[in-house]
């Protein structure tokens, strides 16, 4: 019995060193730009607001949607790198620092993924992505017109610039074979730096 229990250990040490070091590759890629990211004093409108029109029926202007102070990024990519079907449930960036009123702040841009990524054909095809589905393996970018705009509420607006770290995590399903429950899900998270200035 304790020869058993020691070629166990033995091989679960094997298999533990194996795969030491060594993190699988995603087939669901994503990436934001933050290496510009710009905290503004005051609120901003939305992707929605921004493609069907900040003025109202009226010709007046309509309050901006997201209450500052905001951070802003210029760009955001997916990249889907099979054949099968992904459907995109979930975005949500978050943040934290010290700089940040209470450490940590959090922005949902999933009902935003239509604006930022199909209001305009020109710049993802619709063959590839629509409707919070990938068709096929491909890389989608946000509309240069809109930027992606979260609320970050700072400690104290006075100081002149802070540090943080912020986190983008995407949850998305693979459908292999439609109809059936033949499905894989993901969990995929993009880390990195950012330096906002107000």
């Amino acid at each position: 019995m304790k020869m058993f229990f020691e070629q166990l250990i033995l091989f679960c040490l094997i298999l533990g060193i194996g795969s030491c070091g060594q993190k699988k590759e995603s087939d669901l890629e994503i990436k934001i730009s933050a290496n510009q990211a710009i905290v503004l004093e005051y609120d901003a409108y939305s992707c929605l607001q921004l493609l069907t029109g900040i003025r109202g029926t009226d010709g007046t202007y309509v309050t901006p949607e997201i209450k500052g102070p905001v951070v802003t990024f210029n760009n955001m990519s997916f990249k889907w790198k099979k054949t099968s079907k992904l459907y995109i449930s979930q975005a949500k960036i978050k943040f934290k620092g010290s700089g940040i009123r209470g450490g940590e702040t959090s922005c949902d841009l999933t009902k935003d993924l239509y604006y930022l990524f199909e209001a305009d054909s020109t710049v993802n095809s619709p063959a590839l992505y629509s409707n919070g589905t990938f068709f096929s393996a491909g890389t989608i970018t946000t509309n240069p017109k809109c930027r992606i705009t979260c609320s970050m509420p700072l400690a104290n607006p006075n100081v002149p610039e802070i540090a943080a770290t912020g986190e983008l995590v995407v949850k998305a399903t693979e459908v292999n074979n439609e109809g059936t429950t033949d499905e894989k899900y993901f969990r995929v998270r993009s880390n990195y730096q950012v330096r906002v200035t107000p």
